[in-house]
């Protein structure tokens, strides 16, 4: 096992799986994405809390994510910091309270219908990944999970219209098209290590 308590093994995936230079992007590519949508967030300062809030997202749906793929990655990734705790339990339960946490700033900072996105995407990725179809369909995966990041968008600049939901299709088809590219080059670097062996 990893290690003597649950938090440490929060600290340590904080460290493994959200301090990379991947996930960086992805915040900073989101930040930029929601100041594009809402320009008057840059002039007025509220930008800093699109941001903050943005990060806070970023962390709590990639905790579920990999929460959710346990099972999976002790096969896949036993490397992984989740993989070998002992406090998955616990782990799960300081999930939920981080979701809780997010909707409370979400009403209030961005209101009803953010907080109703919000509150609809954990519902949906909630009984995704109870299903065993994702498992076998990576790209199918792809398309469903990937469609928190542009939800990120509509609950931070929600009030901004139809430029949000435009930047955010915008950023759902660049994310999706980065990850198919992934899937099939894994994909067909399988296939030529089969056809070696």
């Amino acid at each position: 096992m990893s290690s003597k308590s649950w938090k440490s093994d929060l600290a340590a995936w904080i460290v493994t799986r959200m301090l990379r230079p991947r996930v960086l992007l992805l915040a900073i590519l989101l930040i930029a994405a929601a100041c594009l949508s809402h320009p008057v967030s840059v002039a007025d300062g509220s930008w800093i809390w699109n941001a903050v809030a943005i990060v806070g997202l970023v962390f709590t749906f990639r905790l579920q994510d990999d929460l959710a793929d346990i099972e999976t990655d002790r096969h896949r990734h036993p490397d992984r910091i989740l993989c070998r705790s002992a406090f998955t339990k616990q782990l799960l339960l300081a999930s939920q309270c981080f979701r809780l946490v997010a909707g409370a700033a979400i009403l209030l900072r961005f209101g009803g219908w953010s907080l109703m996105t919000f509150s609809v995407l954990i519902l949906i990725l909630n009984a995704w990944y109870q299903d065993s179809f994702r498992l076998r369909h990576p790209i199918g995966n792809a398309a469903v999970v990937l469609l928190k990041y542009p939800c990120f968008l509509i609950i931070t600049v929600w009030n901004s219209g139809w430029p949000a939901f435009a930047v955010a299709t915008g950023v759902y088809l660049l994310l999706f098209t980065i990850e198919w590219r992934a899937i099939h080059s894994e994909s067909n670097q399988n296939a030529n290590t089969t056809s070696v062996q």
